[in-house]
């Protein structure tokens, strides 16, 4: 589990019943962190909200590594695991998440849950690694923001470009 003290730095953008999420971008690019908490049911709206606004913040601010902390998550049923790889981890990597730093839940039974939630083969190609301690998820997240710096074309020609009108001499 994550001390809430580790995070102190980090602005707090959403706190709710199923998912706390902390905006790290200052210090990491594109890194954020999220909690992921209790029983996820497809019938309960607040779930279905929590799911939409962390998709929705991925895609705003361009969220490429996510923390997960699935230190209070609770049993996760197979249609709501199926629900989770359609309705989050296929939108979180259309909008670009790359990869999710686990840090794992507490109860076995949970643990068998984020073993079926992270199964390679469900996360949209979104590269899921598993940690014990957020210091190592954070390192993770640290090299994978200088990989995708150090990857990403900056040349001139992806920049965007004002076009000036033609210069014309003067008679």
């Amino acid at each position: 589990m994550t001390n809430v003290e580790s995070l102190a730095a980090y602005p707090l953008v959403y706190d709710s019943e199923f998912c706390t999420l902390y905006d790290m971008r200052r210090e990491i690019p594109h890194t954020a962190f999220a909690f992921w908490k209790g029983f996820f049911k497809l019938d309960n709206a607040v779930f279905l909200k929590d799911m939409k606004y962390s998709v929705e913040f991925i895609r705003e601010k361009r969220i490429k590594v996510m923390i997960s902390d699935h230190s209070h998550l609770k049993v996760v049923t197979p249609e709501v695991l199926a629900w989770i790889h359609k309705n989050w981890y296929a939108p979180a990597a259309k909008y670009g998440l790359k990869a999710e730093a686990v840090l794992e839940a507490e109860s076995i039974f949970a643990k068998l849950t984020l073993e079926k939630m992270i199964e390679a083969k469900q996360t949209s190609n979104i590269q899921a690694v598993k940690f014990q301690k957020f210091e190592e998820a954070r390192g993770f997240s640290e090299q994978m923001a200088k990989n995708l710096w150090e990857t990403t074309d900056l040349s001139l020609t992806t920049l965007p470009v004002q076009l000036l009108p033609p210069h014309r001499p003067q008679p």
